[in-house]
């Protein structure tokens, strides 16, 4: 379901949300969003760091 306020809606309409996020889809970086890389083998030091500090933690990927 795809919702927009009330305020909005008759201008941004589901058509038009869907056009404006397909063409904004190459400005995005999304390698920017991994804090970390963690060899798998060190998985229990990425779940600890999850678990003690997430705010840190944006994206965490294991590398194989």
């Amino acid at each position: 379901m795809s919702e927009i306020d009330a305020d909005h809606a008759g201008r941004w309409d589901k058509e038009r949300r869907l056009d404006y996020v397909l063409d904004s889809l190459p400005d995005l970086e999304p390698s920017s969003l991994v804090s970390h890389r963690v060899p798998v083998e060190d998985a229990a030091d990425a779940y600890r760091l999850l678990d003690d500090d997430p705010a840190d933690a944006v994206q965490v990927l294991f590398t194989y």
